[in-house]
């Protein structure tokens, strides 16, 4: 009941003012639109970028701790094979007799370490073993809170017999192990020990990821933590609690307990097998978008404003409801006379909009009348035109039954009397206007049988038709007239010379089905086929009172296009001394349902 009220109210509303109100909303509407949508693409936008741009970060961190392992393995390496140092190593010191000489001995050993290992400015300790007792030690740098990791101690459980790199972090150090074997006899004769300060690795760390809002964690294959970035000093235990690991490289959301919604990204490196992680908050991320999407309601605002202005100033056009009634009347110049004025109102445009209405319902009543009047009138013509056919027909074909008679050919007087028998059984059926395509092949054929027998062997006809197509409805006598006019005005005038041949085809293309019917008769010129559709050549046959004349090709035609519609019709190609083909296409539906229903309308 309100809604009513409401409506009635606004019904009696001026159209100024309902311009105003209706511009003001879609304006408001539109600012709201624009600034939510570009909210959400800009959101998806920085989070896709933001993505790609993670995935780089700790795919380039990756890659300059795996350098460094690389470039720790080649000093090892280098060290540990150095003939040099080899030979020194393998000189007992059991053997040497004075502390001089060990001395010696230890200092070249240390002078050796320190050429291979000086332009390694990430290096902070060696320590060089034979194999019991350290040999070389010195210490790079020394950093605050120091401890001193190894206590000098050898432990043999962690080096590889075979002389593998291997590593291992130590509580703010990266440690790289390798034993030392002889070049000849591949024996073990001494252990080589760097590290690294996790201070140089988060240098790298933070070289490259530079916004203070990230958070990079390093862990080993263990999941142990190697380093991190200095802003994730006091978020370690959080970020390693929150995330789940894998081994494959993602980039995901995820509610993270100390951070809120976050993009995590993370890289596996194969060769150290060490994982990177990066943690940055979604609301980090938005900050840009969320600006600009204030800044865009703030001009929305002013737009709403200048929108309302403007309204007021253009209030008294029409041009909407007036654009409304014009599409209408386009409906209408289209012949779409079901349309009509939707209008509630009790302004002039509503006025305006009964009026009109009215107007087309008038027309539309007028326009079927027609329309039932010529289509009445052209059913008579049809009626009168299978009258004017049919007496001929029977004329000749009695008058054939005599000739065989006489000539004593009682077989073939047989077969064109059942013929005829079988065409008058279905022209005497009056009421119905669409029979199956079979019923009508049926009086097709017998209609051809007719002529092959009292055309004496001068000619033959071919019916090729879809099975699939038979139980589909056709207007009644369709194709007579077409092979009539084939037989009479093509493949007769051309028989005294020589044997004439008539084909008729049926398909189904999609949701159609086509007819074609061909003859090898005189053929026709292109005029001649163009004055086959034209009334005032019909007119003046018959005032000619021409036998035979190619009426019927026009009222079929006609037919089809009143029944179907204008875009159906016949399509006809000929050429003089080849022939003749007549195509037209009907449209299809379910097996039997419109032969039923036009069966039923008929009667």
């Amino acid at each position: 009941m309100r809604r009513e009220k409401v409506r009635i109210f606004f019904s009696f509303v001026k159209l100024r003012d309902k311009l105003i109100l209706s511009h003001s909303i879609a304006i408001v509407s539109v600012v709201l639109l624009i600034q939510i949508s570009i909210y959400i693409i800009g959101v998806r936008a920085q989070i896709r970028d933001a993505q790609a741009f993670d995935t780089q970060i700790v795919h380039q961190i990756s890659i300059s701790l795996d350098n460094m392992i690389i470039s720790f393995k080649r000093v090892l390496n280098s060290v540990s094979m150095k003939e040099d140092i080899q030979e020194l190593l393998k000189i007992p010191i059991e053997g040497v007799t004075k502390k001089t000489l060990q001395y010696e001995i230890d200092n070249q050993l240390y002078s050796h370490v320190v050429q291979q290992t000086i332009m390694i400015h990430e290096l902070d300790s060696v320590y060089l073993y034979d194999l019991d007792t350290m040999r070389v030690y010195f210490k790079r740098y020394h950093h605050v809170n120091d401890k001193e990791q190894n206590s000098f101690t050898l432990h043999k459980q962690l080096y590889y017999p075979d002389g593998k790199v291997t590593w291992k972090m130590g509580e703010d150090t990266v440690f790289f192990y390798r034993a030392i074997r002889d070049l000849n006899s591949l024996d073990i004769i001494g252990y080589l020990n760097m590290s690294i300060h996790q201070k140089y690795i988060r240098e790298k760390i933070d070289g490259i990821a530079s916004n203070k809002k990230r958070f990079i964690v390093v862990l080993d294959s263990e999941d142990s933590i190697i380093t991190h970035n200095a802003e994730a000093e006091n978020k370690l235990e959080q970020i390693v609690q929150s995330i789940s690991y894998t081994s494959e490289n993602s980039s995901y959301i995820r509610n993270l307990d100390s951070f809120g919604k976050s993009l995590v990204t993370t890289y596996h490196s194969e060769f150290s097998g060490w994982r990177i992680i990066s943690v940055i908050s979604i609301s980090e991320l938005t900050k840009a978008p969320e600006e600009f999407s204030r800044l865009i309601f703030s001009v929305g605002i002013v737009g709403v404003l200048l929108g309302v202005g403007f309204s007021l100033i253009s209030s008294y056009s029409l041009v909407k409801p007036l654009h409304t009634l014009t599409n209408v009347i386009d409906e209408v110049e289209n012949e779409n006379f079901s349309v009509r004025v939707h209008v509630n109102t009790q302004d002039e445009i509503g006025k305006l909009g009964k009026s009109f209405n009215k107007m087309i319902e008038k027309i539309d009543i007028l326009i079927k009348k027609v329309y039932q009047e010529e289509l009445s009138l052209k059913e008579a013509e049809i009626r009168v035109l299978q009258a004017q056919i049919n007496p001929h027909f029977l004329y000749n074909t009695l008058d054939c039954i005599n000739w065989l008679v006489e000539i004593g050919k009682t077989d073939q007087v047989s077969t064109i009397t059942l013929s005829l028998a079988q065409i008058m059984k279905l022209a005497a059926n009056n009421k119905k206007k669409f029979v199956m395509i079979k019923e009508e092949m049926d009086y097709i054929k017998a209609y051809l049988s007719i002529y092959e027998v009292s055309l004496q062997g001068y000619f033959h006809y071919y019916i090729d038709i879809e099975e699939s197509i038979l139980l589909y409805p056709i207007p009644k006598l369709l194709l007579q007239p077409i092979v009539e006019n084939a037989i009479l005005h093509g493949i007769k005038k051309k028989i005294s010379q020589e044997v004439g041949h008539l084909h008729i085809q049926g398909l189904q293309e999609e949701e159609k089905i086509i007819f074609r019917i061909f003859d090898d008769g005189i053929g026709m010129t292109e005029a001649e086929v163009e004055q086959l559709f034209c009334d005032k050549y019909q007119n003046n046959e018959e005032k000619q009172g021409s036998k035979g004349n190619r009426s019927g090709i026009r009222n079929v035609h006609h037919r089809l296009q009143l029944i179907y519609g204008k875009s159906y019709g016949l399509y006809i190609e000929s050429e003089i001394g080849i022939g003749t083909m007549v195509e037209f296409q009907i449209p299809i539906g379910k097996e039997g349902e419109r032969y039923h229903v036009q069966s039923s309308d008929s009667g």
